[in-house]
């Protein structure tokens, strides 16, 4: 009977390895998406910002709140060219003033004070000119030349231009870095009354809170059917309790770390009962906005780390249900902890052994080949 209880046991950890893998997966896909949801942006389906009056905007706030933001927009399968190789690229263009680290998370900066100068992808410097190295190189665009600047990282083909050479576009979207004293919707108050934009805020903080929530199931059932199983072994209540509050002061550690609050979500009176029935319905207003806007690169690259999440996520929660079954349905009364090791160690032991049988089979071939 003991035996049998520690191969249950061997085998109840293998079907708990197996959820756990993509649920690690998950978090690493969180992490980066983390990285890219250190800022606020606003869209405008209608844009009437000219680069001119960004241009002026930016210089008049350099010493206030409002001076770490970019405004830009994305003009998508546009022709850019090196005419020295005569090579052409359709690449997602974005014209922009003010900064654009902001949209990447690698540095981006544009190198001296020239206007006819741009900064493009590898991926894109691959393409034009067989090679990364390219700074100080020109490339072709909309019958302008415009010196490299920089080269980031980047697996799409993109170039970032000085709005300023292009008069005749309107730009669309503001992003700036996350204010600590300010709220989103304060900040975009004050960008409507000193440009005149009537942007709504893309919600990306709440997609970033909807992955917490998927990440957190599997991590929820895992802690409850392990107590349920540890509650089985210890007869002991106050040690049980004890467990339970480690398990959830780790849980609601995990979610407070996490959760990306913002101060728009708190009522600015406690008796206001139709706050969040408000809030609801702007984030609605939202979440339409983001279903119909056009995607650019950045939001494209937002919303693939977001379903990589969520798929991980289910797979996980789905890949504990026959390990929660198996935990649900074991009976034992005491653990023979040596002899799980010592099963444990045999496992290990018979893998090892199959192991180097496959590798003698493959040399062997390698020889027979040669």
């Amino acid at each position: 009977m003991r035996n049998n209880a520690a191969k249950n046991i061997i085998f109840s950890l293998f079907l708990l390895a197996i959820a756990i893998v993509p649920l690690m997966l998950a978090i690493q896909h969180f992490e980066r998406l983390k990285e890219k949801e250190v800022t606020w942006s606003f869209y405008s389906f209608a844009p009437t910002l000219t680069s001119e009056k960004a241009k002026d905007f930016l210089e008049k706030n350099k010493q206030k709140e409002l001076k770490d933001l970019v405004i830009w927009k994305e003009i998508p399968q546009e022709q850019v060219s090196n005419k020295t190789l005569s090579r052409s690229e359709n690449a997602e263009v974005i014209l922009s003033i003010g900064k654009v680290a902001l949209l990447f998370p690698e540095p981006i900066l544009f190198q001296g004070k020239e206007k006819e100068q741009c900064v493009i992808s590898t991926f894109l410097a691959r393409k034009l000119f067989g090679m990364t190295e390219v700074v100080g190189e020109k490339v072709a665009y909309r019958g302008k030349e415009f010196k490299i600047g920089g080269v980031f990282a980047s697996s799409e083909p993109l170039c970032i231009l000085p709005a300023t050479a292009f008069q005749e576009e309107r730009l669309d979207t503001i992003t700036l870095a996350k204010s600590e004293k300010l709220s989103a919707k304060t900040i975009g108050n004050k960008l409507s009354i000193a440009l005149n934009f009537s942007g709504q805020q893309l919600p990306l903080g709440f997609l970033v809170n909807l992955a917490v929530i998927f990440l957190l199931l599997p991590m929820l059932i895992l802690i409850v059917y392990l107590l349920r199983f540890t509650q089985k072994l210890e007869k002991d209540t106050i040690r049980f309790f004890l467990l339970l509050l480690v398990f959830l002061l780790l849980f609601f550690h995990i979610l407070s770390q996490s959760l990306s609050f913002s101060l728009d979500a708190l009522p600015p009176k406690w008796g206001d009962f139709d706050f969040y029935e408000k809030l609801w319905e702007e984030l609605k207003i939202a979440l339409d906005l983001f279903v119909k806007m056009p995607k650019r690169t950045i939001e494209v690259a937002f919303l693939k780390e977001f379903l990589f999440i969520t798929l991980f996520s289910w797979v996980s929660l789905f890949a504990m249900i026959p390990f929660c079954s198996r935990i649900e349905k074991m009976e034992v009364k005491r653990i023979d902890i040596k002899r799980v090791r010592k099963n444990l160690a045999e496992y290990l032991r018979l893998a090892v052994r199959k192991m180097r049988e496959i590798i003698q089979i493959v040399k062997e071939k390698v020889r027979f080949l040669e």
